[in-house]
């Protein structure tokens, strides 16, 4: 029993290593050609969502952006196409005081004001 649980943590190593992974390789692919005032979450945990939205919104306003456009998608690849990366990064930037909507024209992306201050 000992030998099967010594297992099991190996994998749920091996399994957490590999989704960083992933996640930094989704993010690097998705963003390379995005300037300061766009970042694209597509395929993130809702962990790294937050780690990422919270990175893009200083480098936004590093760079003097009025405004910061989040892809967060329309949750149609979520478990029982519920989106959870939408509702989490909008409730992180809530409690951040990020003044935000959501884009008008396409639903799967949050426009955050920068120019606003906090």
């Amino acid at each position: 029993a000992e030998h099967a649980a010594n297992m099991a943590q190996m994998h749920e190593r091996d399994r957490a290593r590999y989704n960083a992974m992933a996640s930094k390789w989704f993010f690097a692919e998705n963003n390379e050609d995005n300037g300061h005032d766009v970042v694209d979450l597509h395929g993130q945990s809702v962990r790294e969502a937050i780690k990422h939205t919270g990175r893009a919104t200083v480098n936004a306003v590093r760079w003097g952006e009025e405004t910061l456009t989040i892809i967060v998608g329309k949750g149609q690849h979520s478990d029982n196409g519920v989106a959870r990366l939408k509702p989490a990064v909008k409730q992180y930037l809530r409690t951040q005081g990020w003044l935000h909507q959501n884009d008008p024209t396409n639903a799967g992306r949050i426009v955050v004001d920068l120019s606003a201050g906090r």
